[in-house]
């Protein structure tokens, strides 16, 4: 893809949260993906550990079973928080909203929408990863841009991902 040709995309709400998903599930930091996923897990067998504790003392309520319980809503509700928390962010973030266009070259790559345009050198990005929806290219640990493929074409996808391997380190 030339700088002269260039893929037009909108990202919605779902591709926001499918791109989020796909950046903690590749984060470099093996903690974060791991908490991450395991998270709502440890909850949900504290809180069987502690219903059985409670049942098995014939019902019998004791404080001590309060900071159990607690860990158990906070690690049930997390997945929740963060996707309402991520929902809110793209409903805030008006650079994410309308349409925008790419186009990528051996210099870089270009993002242009209704009120920025800017022009990105590879060296800019750390690494990227892609899934059936999305590619993600992280800046940061902690920042990341993504181009969603819902509306792109199998030729646009294949251009993509061919630029990215050839100048961005693949995060598997």
């Amino acid at each position: 893809m030339t700088s002269n040709s260039s893929i037009k995309y909108e990202i919605s709400e779902q591709d926001y949260l499918d791109a989020q998903k796909l950046a903690i599930r590749n984060h470099p930091r093996t903690f974060t993906r791991v908490v991450y996923r395991v998270l709502p897990y440890w909850g949900l067998l504290v809180g069987l550990g502690a219903f059985w504790v409670m049942f098995a003392w014939g019902f019998h309520w004791d404080w001590l079973m309060i900071l159990p319980l607690a860990f158990t809503v906070f690690a049930l509700s997390r997945p929740l928080l963060c996707k309402r928390a991520v929902k809110a962010a793209y409903r805030k973030t008006r650079s994410l909203h309308g349409p925008r266009s790419t186009a990528v070259d051996e210099q870089g790559i270009s993002f242009e929408g209704p009120d920025f345009s800017s022009q990105l050198k590879w060296p800019f990005f750390l690494k990227f990863t892609e899934d059936d929806k999305s590619f993600v290219m992280y800046q940061t640990d902690q920042m990341f841009f993504c181009i969603p493929k819902r509306k792109l074409s199998q030729q646009e996808i294949s251009t993509i991902r061919e630029a990215f391997i050839q100048h961005i380190p693949k995060r598997k």
